[in-house]
């Protein structure tokens, strides 16, 4: 029998012991199925997260920006101003999980919305393109959308978002099904985050 090293079992044992990024108090999941988990993020000033584990590829829309101070375990922190409307991914979480942790030192409050992919299968078919493209890689497609109706080759999240930051999330659609979109109001904002 082979006996792990013991940095491997150092890392094993730091990975466990911290939070997996849905059960941090400060993402809060608001959809979730076998395909995908959907949270909004937010950290009032002042607030700092705990460490917490990333395992699953990931993409953010963020709403209302700030500066932000990030720490990796066993890293020298870093600050990063994310303005509103920053989008990104993250395609390693899935192959190398991150421990991490950031606090909100700008001078307003901070959200964005967070789609982790939870399926390990990877679908050949291309992102619909339905309007502006904010961002995209090989798994994310985030897009901000006027049209009223919408057909995606992949599954997607639709997020309607008012100016005060109020989030009406419609849940995670089917490829292939044809859906109507309903503004509630005209100052609201649509956004499309498909994934594969």
């Amino acid at each position: 029998m082979k006996l792990l090293s013991p940095i491997l079992l150092f890392h094993s044992v730091l990975l466990f012991s911290q939070p997996l990024v849905h059960e941090e108090a400060h993402h809060i999941p608001i959809i979730e199925n076998r395909l995908a988990r959907v949270m909004n993020v937010v950290a009032m000033r002042g607030d700092t997260t705990q460490f917490h584990v990333h395992e699953n590829d990931i993409a953010y829309f963020t709403i209302r920006g700030s500066k932000i101070w990030l720490e990796e375990l066993n890293e020298e922190p870093t600050i990063v101003d994310l303005p509103t409307g920053w989008t990104g991914s993250n395609l390693t979480h899935s192959e190398t999980p991150l421990i991490h942790r950031f606090a909100n030192i700008g001078s307003s409050d901070f959200q964005l919305i967070a789609v982790e992919i939870l399926s390990d299968k990877f679908s050949k078919k291309g992102f619909s393109q339905l309007g502006q493209t904010l961002h995209e890689s090989k798994r994310f497609s985030i897009q901000k959308i006027e049209d009223e109706v919408l057909a995606c080759d992949v599954p997607f999240v639709l997020i309607e978002l008012s100016r005060s930051g109020e989030i009406s999330a419609l849940d995670m659609i089917k490829p292939n099904r044809e859906l109507e979109l309903i503004q509630r109001n005209d100052s609201s904002q649509m956004i499309i985050m498909q994934f594969k």
